[in-house]
């Protein structure tokens, strides 16, 4: 789920979702990344990380 914004921005825009294994992946235009590296959360995040903040997500980057 996309909030209402961001699901605008991806309609309006040349990104690109799709499903992989069930999990949503993000393609990034080529202006943004000229390889379209695929964007997902992965499986393994620690949602209790991410919860507790952005210092504590780049222990998983």
């Amino acid at each position: 789920m996309l909030r209402k914004a961001h699901h605008r921005q991806i309609h309006s825009t040349d990104w690109v979702v799709r499903l992989r294994d069930g999990i949503p992946e993000f393609l990034p235009p080529a202006w943004i990344d000229p390889e379209q590296t695929p964007r997902s959360r992965p499986r393994d995040w620690d949602l209790d990380a991410v919860r507790a903040g952005p210092a504590r997500i780049a222990e998983f980057a």
